[in-house]
């Protein structure tokens, strides 16, 4: 009886004893480290490329479509990121453009200049989202039969889109695609009406450098 006795007590020792050690608390896991930025203070080169096409009007009864066809837009983007995600931009365009149906003798080129900030969906990552919106001062130049125009104003909306992929830590390419409106604020020749708005479409393709990166 004793030892039936004993052996119940050391039974409900060795139970409580478990439900104890199960009640207490466990240590709260630590928290998981922050990825390090791979991008912030490291300025990138992208060299671009593309086709476009220029809508609206350059003067009242001059659409831009036209006097000038598809043209090429190679261009530059020198950008800074401040952080992971965000970046300034800055980006010079000068392209030229085929003549049309309509003016077998236009000669169309372009020159732009354009401000921005560019946002990056990810970081450190091989595939690389990006979008970009900012403003922009272009010049177009329009050469006929009868002399040669030059248009020149602003982009008040610049809007690109693209997705860059990177092989290696330093050099990424990858596709974009960009629209931009605005206006047409002085001419060359006096006494023009400058219309009421013009657009543009941009469609190619970019290598982008990051030297520090390396």
């Amino acid at each position: 009886m004793l030892r039936a006795r004993a052996l119940l007590a050391l039974l409900f020792a060795a139970t409580t004893s478990g439900v104890a050690g199960a009640d207490e608390e466990e240590p709260p896991p630590k928290p998981r480290p922050t990825a390090p930025d791979t991008r912030a203070g490291r300025p990138t080169i992208a060299l671009e490329a593309g086709y476009t096409r220029l809508f609206g009007t350059a003067e009242a009864g001059l659409y831009q479509s036209d006097a000038a066809g598809w043209g090429t837009l190679p261009g530059l983007q020198l950008a800074y990121p401040f952080t992971r995600h965000t970046a300034v931009e800055l980006r010079a365009q000068a392209g030229s453009f085929s003549s049309t149906d309509a003016c077998p003798a236009c000669k169309t080129s372009a020159l732009v200049v354009a401000p921005g900030l560019v946002y990056h969906l990810v970081d450190g990552a091989p595939f690389d989202p990006w979008f970009s919106f900012g403003v922009g001062y272009r010049k177009t130049e329009i050469k006929n039969g009868f002399g040669t125009t030059t248009y020149s104003g602003f982009d008040f909306l610049r809007y690109t889109i693209g997705m860059d992929y990177y092989p290696a830590r330093a050099i990424g390419f990858g596709p974009f695609f960009g629209l931009s409106f605005g206006k047409y604020t002085s001419s060359s020749r006096a006494d023009v009406d400058l219309g009421s708005g013009r657009a543009l479409t941009l469609v190619g393709l970019r290598v982008v450098i990051s030297p520090f990166s390396l």
